[in-house]
């Protein structure tokens, strides 16, 4: 009955130890020979302003309408520790397609503030980045 509860324990442990390295090579980090994938896709783009998050609204709201763009709400973006910045909901009217909207917040930054560019349904879009630089630096 022992030999039969070593034998057991042993095949059980062998059986942990080959899920346990299965189960590592599904992690990119531990994959031998893995090809390393672009995090640039997967990972937003941030726009950096040297303004506070309160002036690049303004100007997002100043030139948006010129582009095409109607911004539709703004507020406050908060989080655990308080305020973080300022969110902004824009709407265009496409030809195809209809109606797209998109969210985003201009963020504090020591520096001044950041927005992430977005394409889709999230983020500043990229057709507005050059006009509200433009409208800052006047």
């Amino acid at each position: 009955m022992k030999n039969a509860m070593k034998i057991w324990s042993v095949r059980s442990l062998c059986l942990c130890c080959i899920v346990a390295l299965l189960g590592c090579s599904s992690i990119p980090g531990f994959r031998p020979n893995a090809p390393e994938e672009d995090a640039g896709d997967e990972t937003s783009k941030k726009l950096y302003l040297t303004v506070s998050p309160e002036e690049a609204l303004d100007a997002l709201t100043e030139i948006a309408p010129e582009h095409g763009w109607e911004v539709k709400s703004v507020g406050e973006q908060y989080d655990l520790t308080g305020a973080r910045g300022k969110y902004f909901r824009i709407e265009t009217q496409k030809l195809i397609g209809g109606a797209l909207e998109t969210s985003g917040v201009f963020f504090s930054d020591p520096k001044g503030t950041y927005v992430l560019i977005g394409e889709r349904e999230m983020g500043l879009p990229e057709d507005l980045i050059d006009p509200l630089r433009a409208a800052l630096q006047e």
